[in-house]
């Protein structure tokens, strides 16, 4: 007979063979480390002799008595049942509990022990790294934010919106016949038009989806996010030199916590805005970005752990969370052929005199590649508070047919505090092509490396709400530190005023995460 520490032996239990030392009582008990298990050695050493013994001890207010039975003992350690770091953490504490703990206890840890996979039944009930991606979401997000106002600053200093039609030749100018008051004809050129009025405002909106996948990691299973979402901006020419906008977002994102498992969700309302800036001298440019972000963020936690039966529960929480991101980059831009003027022409011989005249030059010859270095940094903070979970519905009897269902395993999680600090140095090469009706277009291409310097290993804490037992401390995955940021965009400008545009971007190069992004919008000029 097994005693695991957690079940209570209410009555006699009758010797049936008559075979001496067959009969053994073995105190397997779970739960003890430290001070409980030098009491429970004291107490049993007396009896632990190979040989049948009668006797009785108390324990943890528990009396256990026995006639003519072999008494051992064989404590069972939880950190001994998980198969991954932080199974064992948990399993850790549930060895130093120091008193006799609460029937939802022992029926939590009856589950674990009966379970047909002990570690990941630790995983399922107490851990919170799950909640891991609430943090992680807004750094992935802003990056790609990032991304989508560099596109806007890059397509009017170097794409569709730079200029309009330099290739085209000047429109000749008009002839008005008139007559002198001698009555000959005369020719009368015409002043040219007065240039377009320069455009200082501009307005644009963009949508923009974001998908992401995590592979699976330690005792975690796979997870992916994905969002959608819009941009309202608007921004002004300073100078020739400089232009400043704002802009205000709204994100919607869904969440798969333990994708492989139960299908814990997260749904979350985003929404903030933002300040940026841009500045270019011939081939030299930079740019800067602040955005402020705050989350609203539904989750649910599915636990099933296998058993006899299956036991399922559900548990809710809210929470909120507040990003603050900063950027600075910029880099070198050359223009590849062209940019000059055409070379002279030869001397041409017209009219009977014979004389050489040279025709007017040329229009100075026009580049339609640029290419460029691109180097920038940019920091993230996130706060994700703390939240305390509640019990759902889908909950199962620990025993169907003897009383009401177990209690299950609400956590009070502790806040999270992430800080990602992130270099890219890359290139970009850009095409851009104007015709003489008022339309230009403009594609562009870019790619970078992207090493990740702070955003490491973090702890997450959750505590057994109402059991007085220590917190189970949660460590998260490190990141891989290097990544790729690639990417594409169109352009396309009409009459210097209205722009359409799509871009994709995507990180990639890491083993275990892949996100991607696809934006398209519009823009008009004033």
């Amino acid at each position: 007979m097994n005693l695991l520490g957690f079940a209570v032996l209410n009555g006699t239990v009758d010797k049936n063979t008559g075979t001496t030392n067959t009969d053994v009582l073995n105190f397997a008990f779970s739960g003890l480390k430290g001070a409980p298990l030098t009491t429970l050695t004291s107490l049993l050493s007396p009896f632990l002799t190979g040989t049948e013994t009668t006797g009785s001890i108390v324990f943890r207010g528990h009396t256990f008595a026995w006639e003519n039975m072999v008494v051992e003992l064989n404590p069972t350690f939880f950190a001994a049942l998980g198969l991954c770091r932080n199974e064992q953490r948990i399993g850790a504490v549930l060895d130093r509990i120091t008193s006799r703990p609460s029937e939802r206890v022992e029926n939590l840890l009856g589950l674990v022990l009966f379970s047909t996979n002990p570690g990941g039944a630790l995983e399922e009930l107490f851990s919170t790294e799950r909640y891991a991606l609430l943090g992680d979401i807004p750094v992935t997000q802003m990056t790609f934010m990032t991304q989508e106002i560099d596109h806007r600053l890059n397509n009017m200093r170097d794409g569709s919106e730079a200029c309009v039609g330099p290739e085209c030749p000047a429109p000749a100018p008009a002839v008005t016949q008139s007559y002198s008051k001698d009555g000959k004809e005369s020719k009368e050129v015409a002043p040219p038009p007065p240039p377009p009025t320069e455009k200082i405002f501009d307005v644009w909106a963009s949508a923009n989806t974001v998908f992401a996948d995590l592979e699976a990691h330690g005792c975690l299973s796979d997870q992916k996010f994905s969002s959608w979402g819009f941009i309202l901006g608007a921004d002004i020419r300073i100078s020739e030199h400089w232009i400043a906008g704002a802009f205000a977002n709204y994100d919607r994102t869904w969440a798969n916590l333990d994708l492989d498992k139960e299908g814990s969700r997260a749904d979350i309302d985003s929404g903030g805005g933002g300040l940026y800036a841009g500045w270019h001298d011939g081939g030299w440019y930079g740019h800067g970005l602040f955005d402020y972000t705050h989350s609203w963020d539904d989750v649910n936690r599915n636990i099933k752990v296998p058993v006899e039966f299956i036991f399922k529960d559900t548990e809710l929480a809210s929470t909120q969370n507040n990003a603050y991101g900063a950027d600075i980059d910029g880099g070198y831009d050359w223009c590849l052929g062209g940019g000059g003027e055409a070379p002279a022409p030869a001397l041409q011989s017209y009219g009977k005199d014979g004389k050489n005249v040279a025709p007017a030059p040329a229009a100075p010859a026009v580049s339609h590649w640029t290419v460029g270095l691109l180097a920038g940094l940019q920091y993230v903070h996130v706060d994700v508070d703390g939240f305390n979970e509640h019990s759902g519905g889908n909950n199962t009897n620990f025993c169907p047919e003897c009383g009401p269902e177990i209690p299950g395993p609400s956590l009070a999680v502790d806040e999270q505090n992430l800080n990602s600090l992130r270099s890219r140095l890359g290139g970009r090469v850009n095409y851009h092509w104007w015709n003489c009706e008022g339309w230009a277009f403009a594609v562009e291409g870019r790619a970078a490396w992207q090493h990740e310097f702070l955003d490491d290993s973090r702890t997450i804490s959750g505590t057994l709400i109402g059991e007085g037992l220590p917190s189970f401390n949660i460590r998260t995955r490190s990141p891989e530190r290097d990544a790729a940021l690639v990417g594409g965009g169109l352009n396309i400008t009409f009459r210097n005023r209205y722009t359409v545009f799509g871009d994709y971007d995507a990180q990639v190069g890491q083993s275990d995460f892949l996100a991607q992004s696809i934006k398209f919008g519009g823009k008009i000029s004033f």
